[in-house]
């Protein structure tokens, strides 16, 4: 679809800027909140959350190029949306619960740190 390929082109577009923060990242042990806010403007974090969440909701080959169009610039990058990607797919799918909180909880906290969001879903929850 053409929104699949607008998403494709952002990331694609986001490689030098992953790239200059490589470095940055593995030094720090996580991505920069500038990276982030970058990526979440791309929808890098809502690629895998359902339209009526406010989500992309794209089919899974997309998503997996988008992943492997971000860990080509670098693999922590990749594997950070990666990860959050099905996190929120997981969490989305096994719980009842998840229309109620969704978006309180995963797409209004989320700093696109996979670790620090699953703490906050399991201490809110």
């Amino acid at each position: 679809s053409s929104e699949s390929l607008a998403l494709l082109d952002a990331i694609t577009a986001l490689q030098p800027v992953i790239r200059e923060h490589e470095l940055e990242t593995e030094r720090g042990r996580r991505i920069p909140q500038e990276l982030i806010d970058r990526l979440r403007a791309a929808g890098a974090y809502r690629m895998l959350v359902p339209r009526e969440l406010g989500g992309l909701e794209v089919d899974p080959l997309t998503y997996l190029r988008a992943v492997e169009i971000a860990a080509e610039a670098d693999g922590s990058t990749g594997w950070n949306i990666c990860n959050n990607g099905i996190g929120s797919y997981i969490y989305y799918l096994y719980t009842e619960y998840s229309f109620i909180c969704y978006n309180r909880i995963i797409c209004n906290k989320c700093n696109g740190n996979y670790a620090s969001r699953n703490s906050f879903i399991i201490n809110t929850i």
